[in-house]
């Protein structure tokens, strides 16, 4: 029955917003700052920073912070493409690797360390993950579509690039 969604208004220096609106579009109120806001039960996560630095934080849908799930590995290195399926969060840091965290216990995992591009990776609800696999250079396996399980077994490329 409700919506969570972020905002940015397009300042250098402002924070994302996320908000939280009834399905008809009543009821809009600001929860807390951060970005890419993933539905579960009664809980929203979302990519947020605190003094520990970026990470993933658990909210309760009243915009109350209830933990931080996952720290970034490397400062340097952005977190983005949030999904969540079942139990387990999914993420990219860095445009590389894929993380998988347990949201029970918060252990997380290396998925995948490969070159991930930015536009990232979906996941199906089987537990197939689709991504594009590039190191900024198109050859026969870059610059295609790859499908692996959800615990990065099975990795096999879709499409391919005739030369």
């Amino acid at each position: 029955d409700s919506i969570a969604f972020d905002s940015w208004d397009g300042g250098q220096y402002t924070k994302y917003r996320i908000w939280k609106m009834k399905s008809d579009g009543n009821g809009k109120i600001e929860l807390l700052a951060g970005r890419q806001p993933r539905w579960s039960g009664n809980y929203i996560y979302f990519i947020g920073s605190d003094s520990a630095g970026i990470g993933v934080f658990q909210s309760k849908t009243s915009g109350r912070i209830t933990k931080n799930i996952f720290n970034q590995p490397n400062p340097n290195q952005n977190i983005n493409n949030l999904r969540i399926l079942n139990n387990f969060l999914l993420l990219q840091a860095g445009g590389l690797a894929i993380y998988k965290i347990d949201i029970n216990n918060s252990l997380f995992n290396v998925i995948s360390n490969d070159q991930i591009d930015d536009s990232g990776f979906d996941i199906s609800p089987q537990g197939k993950i689709a991504y594009v696999l590039f190191n900024l250079k198109v050859t026969t396996t870059q610059g295609t579509i790859w499908l692996m399980n959800i615990d990065g077994s099975n990795k096999h490329q879709l499409t391919f690039n005739n030369y």
